[in-house]
């Protein structure tokens, strides 16, 4: 049976047939690449008793991203729409909102956040929006119904969140107040928990402690940074080997491992040995790639076309 294909010619039904099932197979393939998979029925959530424990109940299982072909996806860090609209120009697949004048997670302000959200679902149907919450300490002071409600306001839209915890490792209770925080927000948002590299400097807990907790607390994504912005990058803190080793914990969890720290194009070959899910950058997109300048659309597609 044939046809009638552009120009008036006969083309053969079989070769439609192929055709359309070529093209439903690589629509499944990119759906599984940029939407996370079911949950697993085999995982069982780790048990944690104590106060933490009903905090823990509300929280979602672990979610497995379940990838048939494999690209590591690029989020770029911006602090207004103009740079989210560079961003999105020059292909990032995730917008982070922060404000980087106001640290490593500095937080932006909400009506900030929500304008880029915004943006985001209106300029790609598949590029997402995260945000930085400043750090823990930083929301101490919170009370519960009047600051839910305001989240729930301006954290629609959003994709992931995250909330630094340098200054917490004196704290005995921090946990609890990291879930705390978290059952401001929907539901329907997840949960990046941060590891800072250099943990001494941030006292913040260590990155096994936080791989740990990532993995019984439902996150989604853990993210290795560094606290203080200065000279020092990521590798300055741990080895390849040490980076490795938490991809594989990752992998064994169901985290994505998302790095950062001053990483740029020269990095790559270093960071396609370890796989990682997500590289997150700020001034290797800026202009002079200076994280307190301006992203640069140019900068964002040349970084990934390297990393293609």
């Amino acid at each position: 049976m044939f046809f009638v294909g552009s120009a008036g010619r006969l083309v053969p039904m079989a070769s439609l047939s192929s055709l359309l099932s070529v093209t439903l197979k690589l629509r499944t393939e990119w759906k599984a690449f940029v939407e996370d998979g079911p949950v697993s029925p085999n995982v069982q959530r780790p048990r944690i008793a104590g106060p933490c424990a009903e905090k823990m109940a509300q929280l979602s299982p672990v979610r497995f991203h379940r990838v048939r072909f494999r690209l590591v996806q690029l989020l770029v860090s911006v602090r207004n729409v103009i740079e989210a609209d560079a961003a999105l120009a020059g292909g990032a697949d995730i917008i982070d909102v922060k404000e980087p004048a106001r640290g490593s997670l500095g937080m932006a302000a909400p009506e900030t956040i929500q304008a880029i959200a915004e943006r985001c679902r209106r300029q790609s149907a598949f590029s997402q929006c995260s945000a930085a919450l400043g750090e823990l300490p930083e929301w101490s002071r919170m009370t519960a119904v009047r600051e839910q409600r305001e989240c729930l306001d301006w954290s629609q839209g959003l994709s992931y969140l995250k909330v630094g915890l340098a200054g917490t490792l004196s704290s005995p209770d921090w946990l609890d107040q990291w879930l705390t925080l978290r059952s401001l927000f929907p539901g329907t948002v997840q949960w990046v928990a941060v590891a800072y590299a250099d943990a001494s400097r941030a006292m913040s807990p260590s990155i096994e402690r936080m791989a740990e907790v990532a993995a019984q607390t439902a996150c989604r994504v853990l993210l290795l940074d560094t606290f203080q912005k200065d000279s020092s990058t990521l590798f300055d803190w741990v080895s390849p080997e040490q980076l490795g080793r938490l991809r594989a914990q990752c992998r064994e969890t169901g985290l994505k491992l998302a790095l950062a720290g001053r990483l740029d194009a020269s990095y790559l070959p270093v960071l396609r040995n370890i796989d990682p899910d997500l590289l997150a950058v700020r001034g290797a997109v800026c202009t002079a790639g200076d994280r307190t300048s301006a992203v640069a659309a140019e900068r964002v597609k040349a970084l990934r076309m390297e990393m293609a």
